[in-house]
């Protein structure tokens, strides 16, 4: 049987309404259903909230939400629960997600452990799952006045030392070396 495919809706993208469609999380380097997104920050009215989606085999939408134990009809990822795993359930009575800070977020999304004798086939909606929601990190970008004429050549280091005309998979340093023999270093990532 095939995973279960899951997706990001919320206020960000008008609820996937008039043409505007839902992320998709899709599995990283790690293996881990991964999605980014550029989320509105949330109120205390619960406004611009988003949830996690499911299509049952049935074509219904099964909606994830955080627990609403204080009745308020939000959920708010605080920055202390940045980073950590939140719990999601399913149905209607669990909450819309928040977060104060409009930014871009990189959300990691696990099943949470069913019992082994819940006898659910694989492409089922999970009873309930796990989000990691982590502030994306701003990348700080830096414009240098360079001249191809000034330039010999440029090469790239990987974190394993190994030298190469392009750049590996992941982190790299760029090594540029200059005409008049100095060199400037830069991370890169590919």
């Amino acid at each position: 049987a095939q995973p279960q495919d899951y997706y990001l809706t919320g206020a960000f993208n008008n609820w996937g309404q008039d043409g505007n469609e839902n992320i998709k999380f899709e599995a990283n380097e790690d293996g881990e259903l991964a999605a980014s997104v550029d989320l509105p920050a949330g109120d205390n009215d619960g406004e611009n909230g988003f949830k996690v989606i499911a299509y049952a085999e049935d074509g219904s939408t099964v909606w994830y939400g955080g627990e609403d134990a204080n009745n308020v009809h939000y959920f708010e990822i605080t920055d202390d629960l940045l980073g950590g795993e939140l719990s999601l359930f399913p149905g209607d009575g669990y909450a819309n997600l928040i977060v104060k800070e409009a930014g871009k977020y990189d959300l990691i999304l696990k099943e949470a452990a069913a019992s082994a004798d819940s006898g659910a086939p694989a492409k089922a909606p999970a009873a309930g799952l796990k989000l990691i929601v982590t502030k994306a990190e701003e990348v700080p970008t830096a414009v240098t006045d360079l001249s191809v004429d000034d330039i010999a050549g440029v090469h790239y280091v990987n974190l394993a030392g190994q030298m190469s005309a392009a750049p590996f998979q992941g982190v790299n340093i760029m090594v540029t070396t200059m005409k008049d023999g100095s060199k400037r270093a830069i991370k890169v990532v590919k």
